[in-house]
């Protein structure tokens, strides 16, 4: 998962990291104006740097809809990242082009979609949406369409129950940057201060919280997904 947290004019790209045993690990923290391609891709590239290896043949990333976080994984991985696309922004995005007597109904919609086991069923659901969308905003209905079916990669991957709601969002990585912000609310002026100041305090932040953090729910479908994004034997993951 990549997401940025925007702290006194500065921006801080993060990466969390989920093993195979469902354990969420911060591999990587950049800073930067705005969370560029270059800034995203220099953190992807600094952290295959350090050793990072991937178990799997594909590499699953979930991200909300920033261009630039998508451009640097295809730029660091090639085909051989699939996205999966945050529901939860998307559902934001569109709310901000509809009126707001629908918005219950659309999170109803977005809900039921997520929920959904089967790929031809979601597919079905989305082309639904789309049409719903479309007959309420021209532009909720561009949003929507943006996203392709990258709201259904889980659903093509096979993954069901408590893993598929954990990770076809952005709550975990978010849920971590609620922590920093609690823990760096009483720092004032941090235009005063060195740039390099915001990422050791994000950095310490997230360390201090490490042994509080839980395993990602849905460690029974854990095997489902390695076995879905294709297990490399141990020699080729040593490698």
């Amino acid at each position: 998962m990549i997401d940025s947290l925007e702290i006194g004019g500065r921006t801080v790209v993060a990466a969390l990291g989920i093993t195979a045993e469902m354990d969420k690990i911060p591999v990587g923290l950049r800073e930067g104006d705005t969370a560029n391609s270059e800034v995203v891709k220099d953190l992807l590239t600094s952290i295959q740097e350090r050793g990072f290896t991937l178990q799997c043949e594909r590499l699953l990333a979930v991200i909300d809809g920033a261009k630039a976080l998508k451009k640097a994984l295809r730029q660091v991985f090639g085909e051989r990242v699939v996205i999966q696309r945050c529901w939860l922004h998307k559902e934001r995005n569109l709310r901000a082009y509809l009126p707001e007597r629908v918005h219950g109904t659309l999170h109803w919609r977005m809900k039921k979609l997520m929920t959904l086991t089967s790929l031809s069923e979601a597919r079905k659901e989305l082309a639904t949406l789309r049409e719903w969308v479309a007959g309420l905003s021209a532009d909720a209905a561009a949003a929507l369409n943006e996203v392709g079916e990258e709201l259904l990669t889980l659903h093509a991957l096979g993954l069901t129950g408590e893993l598929r709601k954990g990770v076809a969002c952005t709550n975990l990585i978010e849920s971590l940057f609620a922590v920093v912000r609690e823990k760096i609310q009483r720092v004032k002026n941090w235009k005063a201060r060195r740039s390099s100041q915001s990422l050791r305090r994000v950095a310490s932040s997230i360390l201090a919280h490490r042994k509080k953090r839980r395993r990602v729910r849905g460690m029974a479908q854990a095997k489902e997904l390695v076995a879905a994004l294709g297990l490399k034997p141990l020699a080729a993951q040593a490698a």
